[in-house]
């Protein structure tokens, strides 16, 4: 017969093993068995699936929720694997300390029942939940009631909403403590896709708490269950996947819900506002040609760069999430021949700001093109690379020595060779180069095959941080050149070579205006930000013009329209980083997946105790001596095969 294990809170007793700050009370489960027995869980995360990433979609937003938090986790494919205990408990230590379903019913229509697990496996699922104390977040599905399969999510399916058309409400205690506590419950969620409204049903089952609800029709699209037996539930029938917003919001919560907010790993919004070419003059759009026109350039002035200031202060007051917002400047420290020097009456205007407002990084000295076909070798990458650092120095720009190993190539070239893309088309001399030079951590284009993601280049010590474009493209300084361009590139050049652009993919079907191109463009920003995507966003400093002599900017417009989708939804604090903060992050993820990390958490005493195979930096969310951010405290820890101990504190009083 299963444990039931009921859960109550009780004030912590047991301290860091280097106390820091307060401690607030912490979840312990009272039972005489665990007290006596000690029940442990390793902090992972089950996620069970009816199918791959790319054949369930829930799937595909909760491990790449996973990975960008470097929260560990194991997979199911309940379409090829069976649940057995083995696989989730060995005597009193539990495998995981959160459940996460892709589906409510794991639905197979070709199955006997319409469901991938057998009655044995839900109940063997519910076991484990029940005696362990452990919760389960199910991403989307119909509120089943299956007395066969010991189904009953306390609800009954109401109507249909498709095609996007609907937004939901929040309803309390969203926005509490530790429900959805970040989210701007003010607003209406605008959603996508599909949804099955559902309604609380009479009777036995499990105490249903309505979160989200059709705005209209009040019907029930998100919920918390809770059953006699003592497991908890958090309950969606909203279709979810990467490419939608509403995703966005709530994929956090079913893994902060389901691990009860003590999980290795943590999430942070980010925002990295990269803008290349610094010094440079931009060749810009000819609308008449559909062309680049080299005799119309453009060079960020002084006024410009005041403005640009000006343009920040007034966007960090304006929006509190933006309030440390920086720029990062990619610069080249020549040009037609000439060095930049203390004297250059941009760079002076600039300078005001370094380090409060702005940030540089390495954009070689000349912006030489660094692919094969160019012939590049060796000592002119080299060159390229160090002497931009050598004007660095002669110019006194802050944050020299962190940027050393940092740099940004010229049209992110020598990684691919016109149609050959990287790694095949990479220039292995311009690589050994920079690595030789000290390049540990290089920008890549995430929108090119085979560099949107992190990864090292084969050989060498250098580390691939991908940056994602805008349609802010490097030739337009206002917003009718943008927008020309734009549609060209997306719907009249498909025009002229006899194409559909309804049939090709990518196209838009018709001419766009300028803020609906705003809108498209953002919306992925957005999506990117609250993905918790650490990728920076890149521009170039031809978006940085006063366009109508009032101040106004591409790039402002575009962080304007930007932060004002962001606040209506959430309230977390956006955090800009310095491009070697983002590889060292980076990094330290990337090693500790394969660390061996090790975090059991004892419930009984609130504390978890921490170990690796090998040395590994990674973040903890829900301890105590942590550092304060959306509702909760992210510790670091350094750990390696040494077991080292923590107390838990959820925050939940804060």
């Amino acid at each position: 017969m299963p444990l039931v294990i009921p859960v109550v809170l009780l004030l912590g007793s047991c301290q860091t093993e280097q106390p820091e700050g307060r401690v607030s009370p912490s979840l312990v489960i009272s039972h005489a068995a665990d007290r006596e027995g000690g029940l442990r869980l390793h902090l992972r995360t089950l996620i069970i699936s009816t199918g791959s990433a790319e054949e369930d979609p829930a799937l595909g937003l909760m491990k790449r929720l996973h990975d960008r938090l470097g929260t560990p986790y194991h997979i199911l494919n309940a379409r090829s694997e069976t649940l057995t205990a083995e696989k989730l408990f060995s005597g009193e230590e539990g495998n995981y300390n959160a459940i996460i379903l892709t589906d409510a019913t794991l639905w197979d229509d070709e199955a006997p029942s319409n469901s991938v697990f057998s009655a044995q496996e839900w109940s063997l699922l519910h076991d484990y939940e029940r005696r362990f104390g452990v919760r389960e977040s199910v991403v989307s599905g119909f509120p089943t009631t299956d007395t066969d399969l010991g189904l009953d999510y306390g609800m009954t399916a109401e109507q249909i909403f498709n095609n996007g058309d609907f937004s939901g409400s929040w309803r309390k205690p969203a926005g509490g403590t530790e429900l959805f506590e970040k989210i701007n419950i003010a607003n209406p969620l605008p959603l996508e896709g599909y949804a099955v409204g559902a309604r609380k049903r009479n009777g036995s089952g499990p105490r249903v708490e309505a979160l989200l609800t059709e705005q209209e029709s009040g019907a029930i699209l998100v919920a918390r269950l809770r059953y006699p037996d003592g497991r908890e539930v958090l309950f969606s029938t909203l279709s979810n996947s990467p490419r939608y917003l509403h995703s966005q919001i709530l994929a956090y919560e079913f893994l902060n819900f389901a691990s009860r907010g003590v999980f290795v790993g943590s999430r942070r919004v980010y925002l990295n506002v990269h803008v290349d070419d610094l010094f440079l003059p931009n060749f810009l759009w000819n609308p008449d040609t559909n062309d680049i026109d080299r005799d119309r350039i453009y060079r960020m002035t002084p006024s410009d760069a005041e403005n640009t200031a000006k343009s920040l202060r007034r966007l960090r007051n304006r929006y509190p999430a933006a309030r440390n917002l920086k720029l990062d400047f990619a610069f080249n420290g020549k040009y037609w021949g000439n060095r930049i020097t203390v004297e250059d009456e941009l760079f002076q205007k600039l300078n005001r700001y370094s380090g409060s407002l702005f940030r540089y990084i390495n954009h070689t000295l000349t912006h030489h093109n660094m692919d094969l076909g160019t012939a590049t070798d060796y000592q002119k990458a080299k060159e390229e690379i160090e002497q931009n650092m050598v004007i660095w120095r002669e110019l006194g720009l802050p944050e020299l020595e962190q940027n050393k190993g940092v740099l940004v190539s010229g049209e992110h070239s020598g990684l691919r060779n016109g149609d050959t893309p990287y790694p095949e088309g990479r220039n292995e001399e311009f690589l050994r180069a920079a690595e030789e030079a000290g390049i540990r951590y290089l920008a890549s284009d995430a929108s090119r095959i085979n560099q949107d993601r992190e990864q090292y280049v084969p050989g060498l010590n250098i580390l691939l941080l991908p940056r994602y474009p805008t349609a802010l493209f490097y030739n337009v300084t206002e917003p009718d050149a943008l927008a020309d361009e734009y549609n060209y590139m997306f719907h009249g050049r498909h025009l002229e070579e006899g194409l559909s652009p309804a049939e090709v993919p990518g196209a838009n079907s018709g001419p766009l205006s300028y803020r609906e191109i705003l809108e498209i463009d953002t919306d992925r920003a957005l999506k990117n930000m609250l993905g918790y995507s650490i990728w920076p966003h890149y521009f170039h400093q031809s978006n940085l013009q006063d366009y109508d002599g009032t101040g106004k900017t591409l790039l402002f417009d575009w962080l304007e329209t930007l932060f004002d989708k962001y606040q209506r939804l959430t309230t977390l604090p956006v955090i800009s980083l310095p491009y070697y903060e983002v590889g060292r992050l980076t990094e330290n993820r990337l090693a500790a997946r394969d660390a061996g990390i090790s975090a059991i958490w004892r419930p009984a005493d609130g504390m978890v105790t921490i170990s690796a195979r090998r040395r590994a930096e990674i973040f903890v969310t829900g301890l105590a001596g942590g550092e304060y951010y959306g509702g909760q405290l992210i510790r670091p820890v350094i750990t390696d095969s040494t077991p080292r101990s923590f107390t838990v504190d959820r925050a939940l009083d804060n």
